[in-house]
This record gives C-alpha cells, structure tokens and sequence, in this order.
C-alpha cells in the first residue's frame, strides 16, 4: 500500500496547487458548473408502491373530487340593500356609529 505522502507528490494536470498557480489565471476562462438543485431520486421500491397506490385509486374510483354545490339562486334574506348617502351629514353618523359599535366590541374583549 502506498503512503499517502507519495501519492500526493505525483504532479497531474489534474490537480492545482494554490501555490503554482497565477495570480488570478481563472478570471480569464469561462468555467462550468452546476447550479441546479438535483432532486433525491426515487427509489424502486417507493416508484412501485406509488403505482400500486395510484392504480388501487383508479379502481376505487376514489379520488380527492369533493362534491360542490352550486347555489343559482340569490335568497331574499341574505340580500342586504345599502342606500347610498347623499349628504356629508349622513355619513358623519354612520361614521359615529361605526366607532360606537367598534367600541362596545374592543370594550367586551
């Protein structure tokens, strides 16, 4: 077995030595790397009982399709009619109940 002292002697063009190499020789080449991220491969096993799993929903027929009902008509009870304000007098009011009922609701927290 060889030492690790001469394993480490041999020069290769492979490996650089911060001190032979120039003073910023790299800024000159265009390097490429990596920088996506790689995603943790799947393995066999977990692939298969992902199949298995999916093809027992779709003999099922279970899927995540939840029911969804539609209202078409508009109920008379929960339609509020709000009559606009004309004058700055009537706003002012609303303005004043507003900060009574606010009020009364911080108050009873």
């Amino acid at each position: 077995m060889k030492s690790n002292q001469n394993i480490f002697s041999k020069k290769s063009h492979y490996v650089i030595d911060a001190q032979l190499r120039k003073t910023d020789s790299l800024l000159d080449k265009d390097l490429k790397f990596d920088t996506a991220v790689i995603n943790i491969p799947v393995s066999k096993d977990e692939d298969e009982e992902i199949m298995k799993y999916l093809i027992q929903r779709f003999k099922e027929k279970t899927f995540d399709n939840f029911k969804m009902e539609q209202i078409n008509e508009i109920s008379e009870e929960k339609e509020v009619k709000i009559e606009l304000c004309k004058d700055n007098e009537q706003i002012l009011e609303l303005w004043d109940d507003l900060e009574t009922t606010l009020d009364n609701l911080t108050k009873s927290l």
